[in-house]
């Protein structure tokens, strides 16, 4: 499974430290604490993402045990950091990247059905029945406030959760 072409073509679609505009179409921007990547471009948009769903799902099990996100993010920190440097991608990258994937520990959880509206401030261990939820950062998708000045929210976004 060599799949360098395809990690040295999402290089050549990205770039560094660029602030996407207005006319630039579709981007996606993925910031970062010293440098920042952009794909920019209706088209590089596309392929960009066709790009990591093909490559993601080459190895099944990396398929069937990480998820789509955080492989995405995975390969976006290894395109910043050779993007810095002005490096290509060689086999044994590539290698070492599905290698680090395959060695995450697998955890397996149940989800009985959707849960909403947890808010847990500081984000602490939360023991739900047989669940234990960890590192929920909640935060409401819109806030509305009644005439009283009471917060109303009407969804709840859950980023980075896990539930064991």
């Amino acid at each position: 499974m060599d799949s360098t072409v395809e990690f040295n073509s999402l290089l050549d679609l990205i770039r560094l430290n660029y602030q996407p505009i207005r006319d630039d179409g579709a981007y996606q921007f993925f910031g970062g604490i010293e440098s920042s990547i952009s794909v920019v471009g209706n088209a590089e948009n596309i392929l960009f993402n066709q790009t990591i769903s093909k490559l993601y799902e080459i190895d099944k099990d990396i398929f069937r045990t990480i998820s789509r996100k955080t492989f995405k993010d995975r390969v976006i920190a290894l395109l910043r950091i050779k993007k810095v440097d002005s490096l290509k991608f060689s086999k044994e990258d590539v290698s070492d990247f599905y290698k680090s994937l395959r060695e995450i520990e697998e955890v397996e959880f149940t989800v009985l059905r959707g849960i909403h509206g947890i808010i847990i401030i500081p984000p602490t261990p939360f023991t739900f029945g047989d669940f234990t939820m960890e590192g929920i950062v909640a935060r409401p998708a819109h806030v509305l406030l009644t005439g009283r000045g009471e917060r109303i929210m009407t969804k709840i976004k859950v980023r980075d959760f896990v539930i064991k």
